[in-house]
């Protein structure tokens, strides 16, 4: 005796035919960003070295890179957003104070941003991503960075803005520290070394704000509040973002 398929109910027959009808605009959604504005992400270790009575200290920390083709790039100028996150690295140098390395990047005459700087373009500056891309297109610039593995070594132009404190406990005490003047503020003895970027899958730093305890979740704060003016405090010009990015 054959047995007979019982049809579903016109209701559920519906349901399933938007169910389908919704998975392929879903599908076909993530295709178009794929093939037209695609986004690709990579977590990449800091190293940063400093040399203290002959020993060198070696300070680490994970941050990640966020790069994707601007869905608004049929606007003249606009190809790509960059975003990176993560803490600022910390060097704990012996019997002085730690060296923390910023998520800001000086400008070429060394001076500082009020914002980042260029640091988001940190990692493509480093390690010359755009050069070795080739005469790919956005998106292909997009996917092959996406694939990008190694190290590169930070040339003394890119390293990022570097502090210390008096009291960790007060921001109005940071000092800037120089790379190529490092035992002016951390002592004869002490020599800054270099820096090198490796991408890895380690998980991002986290954890600074529980040593910096006055670090606050708006970013966009000065470290100390102060009048406007054409030459302001190095501590009104360094911002909490400067420390820690948090992915939103």
């Amino acid at each position: 005796m054959r047995s007979k398929l019982t049809p579903l109910p016109k209701t559920k027959r519906r349901l399933v035919r938007v169910g389908l009808v919704f998975a392929v605009l879903c599908f076909g959604v993530l295709g178009f960003m794929e093939l037209y504005a695609p986004s690709r992400q990579l977590n990449f270790r800091l190293d940063v070295t400093f040399e203290v009575d002959g020993q060198q200290i070696t300070g680490s920390g994970v941050q990640k890179f966020v790069l994707s083709k601007s869905i608004m790039s049929f606007f003249p100028g606009i190809s790509y957003d960059f975003d990176i996150y993560g803490d600022a690295v910390i060097v704990d140098l012996p019997n002085r104070s730690s060296v923390y390395v910023l998520m800001n990047s000086p400008r070429d005459d060394g001076s500082i941003d009020f914002d980042s700087g260029s640091y988001i373009f940190f990692v493509n500056s480093v390690c010359k991503l755009g050069e070795k891309a080739g005469k790919l297109g956005p998106a292909g610039y997009v996917r092959f960075v996406g694939k990008f593995t190694g190290s590169c070594d930070v040339e003394p132009k890119d390293v990022p803005v570097m502090v210390r404190f008096e009291d960790e406990l007060d921001p109005a005490t940071v000092e800037r520290i120089f790379p190529d003047k490092a035992e002016q503020v951390l002592g004869a003895d002490v020599k800054f070394i270099g820096a090198r970027i490796t991408i890895t899958d380690d998980p991002v730093t986290a954890g600074i704000g529980d040593r910096l305890t006055w670090l606050s979740e708006f970013g966009s704060r000065s470290m100390v509040s102060g009048p406007s003016t054409t030459n302001p405090p190095f501590a009104q010009i360094i911002k909490h973002r400067h420390f820690r990015e948090i992915e939103k």
